[in-house]
């Protein structure tokens, strides 16, 4: 397994191939600004941002891959707000959990009678953290 996002296993196997590609992260510091008369404002680090991340995830039915199914299952896990451990390899990704924060999709084959042989879609997650 090469990692894992939910229950969904990114794998290449002898029956299907789930892989995805261009995984970025990007993680920010907050700070407030202090207005002083006459001069610069002073700034007071107030703490860190969550982290988010990006990736980009080919489907492809010739590969093994029910793609509206797949992309059906990334749609639930956002449209509900399910909060995701995220793994590469053994190891897990953040402090925490993340969820999806978007989803793009690019239908890049579709066959004679509508139906979509491949597609790329696009996640961008925001780490979440339990209040706990």
């Amino acid at each position: 397994m090469i990692g894992q996002l939910g229950d969904y296993e990114f794998e290449v196997s002898s029956e299907s191939v789930k892989t995805f590609d261009g995984l970025k992260f990007s993680n920010s510091a907050s700070y407030t600004e202090h207005k002083v008369l006459g001069r610069k404002g002073v700034l007071e680090f107030t703490g860190l941002n969550a982290s988010s991340a990006s990736l980009k995830i080919s489907l492809n039915e010739y590969l093994g891959v029910d793609v509206l199914e797949e992309i059906s299952a990334f749609y639930d896990y956002m449209n509900e707000g399910t909060a995701l451990v995220f793994m590469l390899g053994g190891e897990v990704m953040g402090e925490d959990m993340w969820v999806i924060e978007s989803l793009d999709e690019e239908y890049t084959e579709i066959d004679n009678q509508g139906g979509v042989r491949r597609a790329d879609i696009t996640l961008k997650l925001k780490e979440y953290l339990d209040d706990d």
